[in-house]
């Protein structure tokens, strides 16, 4: 990324022997112990968890929350005015503009882990998001708020009913479910992955004026699509908000249905996530990618693209993104097959399957199980670019002083350098290794609970071995790329 161009990476001589056989171990011992005692789905009724009950905190607690939310969209409209400008206007060169840092450091890989620890922040930083919901709002007549709320999600902030923008029925299938799946929401694949080939393929990632016109087109894409469909579209098709909604589901804070802060136990939110085909592709897509970026920092890749450099290197890179997100999609549909096939041995399961196709209930089950690929995705991103975050990420502080590049220092913090003291080698390498492990076995918690849901619990415990499997394959595919990087 700029990642690969200043991002650095502790890849240590650690005993690999140590973290594979623990990883299986933690693995098939968890797996164990949740199919013997967890024999009911816990986390669904969990996920409200807990917020004030006195009626002075709880309108507290919502004032504040509202508050938080309008700081947060402000800030969020003028940091990406900064870094689009930044990313268009200020000097070339390395360190010369913010922009770089802020999207591929503070937003791609601090945004993750912040998401995941606390929740969907993202939601409200969102500059897209947040034009989506003032134009819907400045739209609303007063005297038909109820109605307009209803109509700004299916027809579009400046058209309505038929004329331009088409009739609102029409409009509003792209919104639905159509049979089993919902069908839209696919551009915010086609969006995250024209990311990733940036990120991961093209030979100058960093190029500040490439990034600029990317968030550009970007922002034009989804607020024109926004500004015809309605504020839903946007919700649905901006891909890192799918992605960021995802990953908040892992986190203890969430908002309940009257704008109230509540705590929740790590992982719950997962429970109520609404994942649809698209945001499973967009899920494999991201998980996929870091694995290719772990495999492209080994001396195996360096090897094979000995003597290739720049745009030499991009066909080759790009095979290898769309190798690395296949396999890891094959691997788990082959897992979720094999789990379809294990409980159709009982004839409850096949009549619970209303007789359809194997090929139709393998799709449908891997949607429902994909939300447990989520805490391996945060995982991943840890143990890839941690350090990436931790050195890096500092130089944000020098450069909010100086954003574009142009030898100022708004906040006294211009000459702050980068402290490569602050972590350990060897407590980066503990983070890197057991966040693989730790996301693991948290997959495996998540995918058993909604087993549960879907199954008896015997019928659950069987359908999770093929899964439980993958998970050790990917553990111990993402320990060998990490420690022989």
């Amino acid at each position: 990324m700029l990642a690969h161009g200043i991002g650095v990476r502790s890849d240590l001589p650690l005993p690999l022997w140590l973290f594979t056989n623990s990883a299986v171990a933690a693995l098939v011992i968890s797996f164990l112990l949740l199919g013997f005692l967890w024999k009911k789905p816990q986390l669904l009724k969990a996920s409200n968890g807990w917020g004030p009950q006195a009626e002075f905190w709880s309108t507290a607690s919502t004032y504040l929350a509202k508050a938080m939310i309008i700081v947060l969209r402000i800030s969020g409209l003028v940091l990406f005015g900064v870094v689009l400008y930044a990313a268009l206007f200020s000097p070339l060169g390395a360190g010369a503009s913010i922009a770089p840092v802020v999207v591929f450091v503070i937003f791609w890989v601090g945004l993750q882990v912040f998401s995941g620890v606390l929740g969907n922040i993202w939601r409200f930083l969102s500059p897209w998001e947040t034009i989506a919901a003032a134009a819907a709002w400045v739209k609303r007549k007063p005297h038909r708020q109820g109605e307009a709320k209803a109509a700004s999600n299916e027809s579009g902030w400046g058209v309505r009913g038929s004329g331009a923008g088409g009739s609102k029925t029409a409009r509003s299938r792209l919104l639905r479910n159509t049979g089993p799946y919902n069908t839209g929401g696919w551009l915010a694949v086609l969006g995250v992955a024209a990311f990733l080939w940036l990120e991961l393929a093209h030979p100058e990632p960093g190029d500040t004026r490439l990034l600029g016109w990317g968030i550009l087109i970007y922002t034009v894409l989804i607020l024109g699509g926004g500004a015809w469909f309605g504020k839903a579209w946007v919700e649905r098709n901006e891909g890192f908000g799918v992605l960021f909604r995802c990953i908040g589901g892992m986190g203890v804070c969430h908002r309940d249905k009257n704008s109230r802060v509540r705590l929740r136990f790590p992982l719950t939110g997962l429970s109520k996530l609404e994942m649809t085909p698209a945001s499973t592709a967009l899920v494999l897509m991201v998980l996929g990618s870091t694995t290719f970026d772990g495999i492209s920092g080994t001396r195996w890749w360096g090897d094979l693209l000995r003597g290739q450099t720049g745009w030499e290197r991009v066909p080759f890179s790009t095979l290898g993104l769309i190798g690395s997100v296949l396999a890891v999609t094959l691997g788990y549909l082959l897992a979720v097959g094999a789990a379809v096939w294990l409980t159709n041995q009982s004839n409850t399961a096949q009549q619970s399957a209303g007789g359809r196709s194997f090929v139709s209930q393998t799709f449908d089950l891997a949607v429902r199980f994909s939300h447990s690929l989520v805490p391996l995705l945060l995982a991943y991103s840890i143990a890839h670019y941690f350090s990436l975050l931790v050195f890096e990420g500092q130089d944000f502080v020098a450069l909010i002083s100086d954003p574009f590049g142009n030898g100022w220092d708004l906040f006294g913090t211009a000459h702050f350098t980068i402290n490569y003291r602050l972590v350990s080698t060897e407590t980066i390498a503990w983070v890197q290794s057991m966040s693989i492990v730790v996301g693991h076995i948290s997959g495996v918690i998540v995918a058993h609970d909604r087993a549960l849901e879907l199954f008896s619990p015997k019928q659950a415990l069987r359908s999770q071995v093929p899964l439980l499997m993958v998970m050790i394959g990917y553990t111990l595919v993402g320990l060998l790329i990490l420690l022989n990087a």
